[in-house]
């Protein structure tokens, strides 16, 4: 089969959760398919990462269209971007600004792309000529529109209207502001998932959610764990020394996530269990630095050697923003990590509170968790066992894969 996927996101190195996903699924691909890997990387150290994953991947055709990709707004974004801008100075204090409901990202749910950019792309893939066209991110959906005329599939890491009304829901905003958002945001986003043969999301709940909004041509396909993430776990004494939270800050529901942990729970959970919190991930300066009291949080940066750096450890994932699947949770299951979580973070997992993860709402819930596991080393174990059984069973690349190409034969065979 001949494959052609695109991505704005270069899926190497690995250091967030959107390139573990693309490029596990990429590994398990170049062996059995002809697969040519299209992005546009424009800084020295993206071009780098580039060549490095091609190096990584000799059977892999990997093409940089160089062209820088313009963000243009038309009239009416440029309007609505405006009253947002009133709402938010006149609404909203300087406490809540640079949240995720102001940040491009979600305010622009597809981002036009340049003229040139498009007219490379389409080319490229007229003279590859795949069996399937695969868009990664919804940021990309409108390459729909160049007039593709193959069978095209659009993974939908996320469904950002969902993270949006989570968001603004998490800031307290009054719910004509959050009404205006999804009117603003999600039809939008919808009108290009509409027009893909078919969306894979990685979670039951995305699939129910698109199928509100009339969508019948959706996928519920995970993505996979490495391999080397994979632990034996052993009953051999597992001895808590610290809590990690796994993510960078260029993620923003991460940075919401350690908000609300630093501002309700830090204190008390280092005062009464002595256990630091170690974020693993690219944090800036600048970030760091609203988390004044480091003896409760401690950045590491990025880990080489992940397992090393949760060993011992209790994963939390005090999440209140995001649909999908978190890379974070599903690798800590498979190294043998326990996990806290809120239904928010777990989701798309299936794992159950009390039997594959632990699962928190609110401050207080974190903490008894913590303290059920620290005091009950039989639950430990048992959580421990019953993940990383379930990632292995539903997460690990075979099934992945072989589920993958069952979405592509639906396709093909339509």
């Amino acid at each position: 089969m001949k494959i052609l996927l695109y991505s704005s996101i270069i899926p190497y190195p690995l250091t967030e959760g959107g390139k573990v996903a693309q490029f596990t699924f990429i590994r398990e691909l170049v062996d059995k398919h002809q697969v040519h890997f299209i992005t546009s990387a424009l800084q020295p150290a993206d071009i780098a990462n580039l060549n490095a994953l091609a190096s990584l991947f000799p059977g892999l055709m990997v093409t940089n269209i160089a062209d820088r990709v313009v963000q243009q707004k038309n009239f009416v974004v440029k309007l609505a971007d405006a009253f947002s801008w009133y709402v938010q100075k006149k609404y909203i204090s300087k406490k809540e600004e640079g949240s995720a409901v102001e940040h491009p990202y979600y305010m622009e749910p597809v981002p036009s792309k340049s003229i040139g950019f498009l007219k490379k792309l389409k080319t490229i893939i007229e003279d590859y000529n795949p069996d399937i066209v695969q868009v990664d991110f919804t940021d990309n959906a409108d390459v729909i529109n160049v007039g593709l005329h193959y069978k095209t599939l659009l993974v939908a890491h996320e469904l950002k209207y969902v993270s949006l009304q989570q968001a603004a829901i998490q800031k307290g905003y009054e719910q004509w502001y959050i009404n205006y958002l999804l009117h603003h945001m999600k039809p939008v986003e919808i009108s290009y998932l509409k027009q893909y043969d078919g969306i894979v999301v990685f979670s039951k709940e995305d699939v129910a959610r698109l199928q509100m909004e009339g969508l019948s041509n959706v996928h519920h396909c995970g993505f996979a764990v490495a391999h080397d993430m994979f632990s034996d776990i052993t009953e051999e004494a597992y001895n808590v020394k610290n809590l990690v939270f796994i993510g960078p800050d260029t993620h923003h529901p991460n940075k919401d996530a350690l908000q609300w942990y630093y501002a309700s729970m830090a204190k008390k959970i280092k005062k009464e269990f002595n256990l630091n919190l170690h974020v693993i991930g690219n944090w800036s300066t600048e970030s760091q630095h609203t988390f004044q009291d480091q003896d409760a949080i401690k950045f590491l940066g990025f880990a080489d050697d992940l397992k090393l750096a949760c060993k011992n450890a209790i994963m939390l994932a005090p999440l209140r923003i995001g649909s999908g699947i978190r890379t974070k949770i599903l690798d800590a299951m498979a190294m043998g990590v326990p996990v806290i979580s809120t239904g928010i973070g777990c989701e798309g997992i299936e794992a159950r509170n009390g039997m594959e993860i632990m699962i928190a709402e609110t401050d207080n819930d974190f903490i008894d968790a913590i303290s059920n596991l620290l005091n009950n080393k039989t639950l430990l174990n048992q959580l421990r066992k019953n993940a990383n059984k379930l990632v292995r069973e539903n997460f690990s690349p075979s099934v992945i894969y072989n589920r993958r190409m069952e979405v592509y034969q639906q396709l093909i065979t339509r």
